[in-house]
């Protein structure tokens, strides 16, 4: 009985430092090239592949995207047609998303959808989306997580700069599950331009805290192609 209780009582202390505040890792790139901030004309649609997945850790090492571990299979499930209903969803909003502006390393992106493709180098932010419920949560299908960047408009409103990647096959394609108490780090440009605005990342239902950055207006347009 004195061990049980003992027991709740660590898991209540360790929940309640984990929900209350999360110190962020050291994120340490592990090659050499440098970023620029990105310049974009348009909403653009983005791969947010997973940098690392797993338990709270001292450092996340940042791989090129040719160098990044396969998700292991107990953070994956076939999407199947009752797959989804066995498990929570990122769209509930259950999740905290964590982005300090202060850390950026550099991203290594394939551009696929402009007349330059190929590899570019951009300074980036790493985002951390960490699960603090108690439910395995779908976070995302493949190697991709689909948060986007929004940002507010010279009305004030929300709007979204990214939308998120679409598969051209889904066959075999597998979900993304982050478990109670584990992170995930994915990373995101860091955009310039003339317009200082606010920022911020969704997921779903569920929000980063906002923070103040230089974009482009076009960047709130949408010119055909794919649908936000």
């Amino acid at each position: 009985m004195k061990k049980t209780g003992l027991l709740l009582i660590q898991v209540f202390f360790a929940g309640l430092c984990f929900g209350q505040t999360y110190k962020l890792p050291a994120f340490k790139n592990t090659f050499s090239k440098q970023g620029y901030p990105k310049t974009a004309h348009r909403i653009e649609m983005l791969e947010h592949p997973v940098q690392y997945l797993g338990p709270s850790k001292d450092t996340i090492l940042i791989n090129r995207r040719t160098g990044l571990r396969p998700i292991a299979d107990s953070n994956q499930v076939f999407i199947e047609d009752d797959v989804a209903d066995q498990y929570a969803h990122y769209k509930n909003g259950k999740l905290r998303i964590i982005i300090d502006p202060s850390k950026q390393v550099t991203l290594e992106e394939y551009e696929r959808w402009t007349k330059d493709t190929g590899y570019k180098y951009y300074k980036a932010y790493p985002i951390l989306i960490i699960n603090e419920t108690d439910s395995i949560t779908i976070v995302g299908e493949g190697a991709n997580i689909p948060i986007i960047l929004e940002a507010l408009d010279k009305d004030k409103w929300w709007k979204p700069l990214e939308t998120r990647y679409q598969f051209d096959c889904g066959v075999g394609l597998k979900y993304i599950l982050l478990k109670p108490r584990e992170i995930l780090c994915v990373l995101a440009p860091k955009y310039t331009g003339t317009f200082k605005t606010k920022l911020r990342y969704r997921l779903g239902e569920s929000y980063s805290a906002e923070f103040v950055g230089y974009i482009s207006r076009d960047q709130f347009e949408f010119h055909g192609g794919y649908l936000p």
